[in-house]
């Protein structure tokens, strides 16, 4: 698929766009931002594509800022493989640059505006030969009608996929151009169990993604799926509330890193008292040694530049041997350690911007440890098998304190073997405990799972985790 913009068309609109003579003054500056995507959507039900859909967008953003006033306005672009319609987009893009400088001496100055201060060009083409819809149609159709239920029955899949290039791109007055492509998909899907009444609502929930369809690996992951497709069937076993053993599979893990993520990193929600890791910064409690997070965006999906124009490390560690990492002088006086940091927050406690403003992890990664998967439920002998997580929200902020719910496939397990399925159980238990004293393994590997939100467009944020054992989890009803 091809995006509606290239990088000679974006470069030719920067060229133009971000012209430092349209400035009033030498010290301000004029940014262009482009987010694009040629994404296919597909819908299945039943086994069956239900629906398919194209999306092609390609939105440019114009800031000007000058003498500390800063205005910003978006548009859509249309498509520019012709000299002719790029001429005319840059046009329209150069008069809405000049009507955001007329109307910039309206607007206050921002006392802690915060943009970079060199010049850093970068280019990042991932692109890969993802199948069409009709192979990926036929694919994923004919490996469901190659299985069945274990009562016989045809597979009930019920799923999503989202794929195609995605692109972030920036360029400012001073000449800095970044262009970030990526191709990728994901697809989700869930496999609901037999004809029976009782039990239609229950399902096993997995995903695929990548940068490379592998009808091989695909069919592999729908296996997996298939095998619990028995035991969940069987008669659900009745828990009481209490605290169990568990084995928490990396989409489980992903949701907990999620809620910590939920401004645990975020040096403005440390300084205001707000973070739900308070406890890790103040020295109250620790994690397990064995956890290490990573701000990773090499390894990611999200560009290394902000849409500023500020170039991002390739790591920024958070969380080293479960405690913070070292930090110099104008950190640990700060608070800084193990934080991220956004031009704001960095105007206004002096310090060097490790993120955006919004100070959230884009590529957050977990490191892995030494217990195989393919071990981990015997190790876990007694206890529960939770394969999702939902709806986590703070029961505790201050105390990092989390409750969800146990959601899709989550199973007993006895002597190492899955006996039974469980029903949907709330669990309150703090990340202290979770990822600290009682931590009693991490898997061998780390998946990688990127963002599935598309609301607006397609996400490029992700996170990598490996699945944990418990000594111990907080079911309460």
């Amino acid at each position: 698929m091809m995006l509606s913009i290239d990088r000679p068309a974006f470069l030719t609109l920067a060229d133009r766009v971000c012209n430092p003579s349209s400035l009033p003054r030498p010290d301000g500056r004029i940014l262009l931002t482009i987010d694009a995507e040629a994404s296919t959507f597909l819908r299945f039900n039943r086994s069956q594509l239900r629906q398919s859909t194209r999306v092609d967008q390609c939105t440019a953003t114009v800031t000007v800022i000058v003498d500390g006033r800063r205005l910003a306005a978006s548009v859509s672009l249309g498509q520019l493989d012709k000299a002719s319609a790029l001429a005319g987009e840059a046009a329209r893009l150069c008069m809405l640059r000049d009507e955001i400088l007329a109307d910039l001496p309206q607007s206050p100055r921002d006392p802690h505006l915060l943009l970079p201060d060199t010049r850093v060009n970068s280019e990042r083409d991932d692109v890969a030969d993802l199948p069409g819809p009709e192979t990926l149609v036929a694919d994923i159709v004919a490996a469901a009608d190659e299985r069945h239920q274990p009562d016989g029955q045809p597979l009930d899949l019920v799923g999503f996929y989202a794929g195609g290039p995605c692109l972030r791109a920036f360029a400012d007055s001073r000449g800095q151009r970044n262009w970030h492509r990526v191709d990728t998909f994901l697809f989700e899907w869930s496999l609901y169990s037999g004809a029976d009444p009782a039990i239609r609502d229950r399902a096993v929930k997995s995903r695929y993604a990548g940068k490379h369809w592998d009808s091989a690996e695909f069919r592999r992951r729908l296996d997996a799926a298939v095998d619990l497709l028995g035991p969940l069937a069987l008669a659900e076993r009745p828990i009481k509330p209490g605290r169990y053993r568990a084995l928490l599979l990396p989409e489980a893990v992903n949701e907990l890193l999620g809620a910590m993520a939920w401004g645990g990193f975020s040096l403005k929600e440390r300084r205001t008292g707000t973070s739900p890791l308070s406890d890790l910064a103040s020295g109250k409690a620790r994690f397990a040694a064995t956890v290490n997070l990573t701000e990773s965006v090499a390894t990611g999906l999200a560009p290394r530049f902000t849409a500023d124009g500020l170039i991002l490390a390739d790591s920024v560690s958070l969380v080293v041997a479960g405690g913070l990492p070292e930090a110099d002088a104008a950190e640990a006086a700060a608070g800084a350690a193990g934080t991220l940091v956004g031009p704001r927050s960095a105007a206004e406690y002096h310090l060097s911007p490790n993120s955006s403003d919004g100070e959230v992890p884009v590529s957050l990664a977990l490191g892995a440890g030494s217990l195989p998967m393919a071990d981990a439920i015997a190790a876990l002998g007694d206890g529960i098998l939770i394969g999702n997580l939902w709806y986590l929200n703070f029961s505790d902020r201050s105390r990092g304190r989390v409750t969800g719910m146990t959601r899709f496939a989550s199973f007993l397990v006895e002597n190492g073997r899955v006996v039974a399925p469980i029903g949907v159980m709330r669990f309150d238990d703090s990340l202290f405990d979770l990822f600290g004293e009682r931590l009693e393994a991490l898997t061998d590997e780390a998946e990688f799972l990127p963002s599935s939100d598309t609301w607006g467009a397609r996400a490029l944020s992700s996170t990598a985790c490996p699945g944990l054992l418990l000594k111990g989890i907080e079911l309460t009803l």
